[in-house]
């Protein structure tokens, strides 16, 4: 599998799963959890070097949930 195919399956299953997680509504819970993990491969494709305290430094910023949504349309607009 190509590298940008393997991108995009990875986004899709990403933003599938952060669905999920919202509806579930438990930040901590299991599919939560599974969407960080998604993101974190996401990052690892565009960031040099993976920093799990600049990962969480997004989580704390006020802004990150338009990172997701930014990336969410995004997702929608390319499919």
């Amino acid at each position: 599998m190509m590298k940008l195919e393997y991108l995009s399956l990875l986004e899709k299953e990403f933003f599938e799963t952060l669905e999920e997680a919202f509806k579930a509504g438990d930040p901590a819970g299991e599919l939560a959890q599974k969407a960080a993990n998604l993101h974190k491969k996401w990052l690892t494709f565009y960031w040099d070097n993976y920093n799990k305290e600049a990962h969480d430094g997004l989580v704390q910023r006020k802004y990150y949930f338009f990172h997701i949504l930014f990336y969410f349309f995004c997702f929608i607009f390319i499919i």
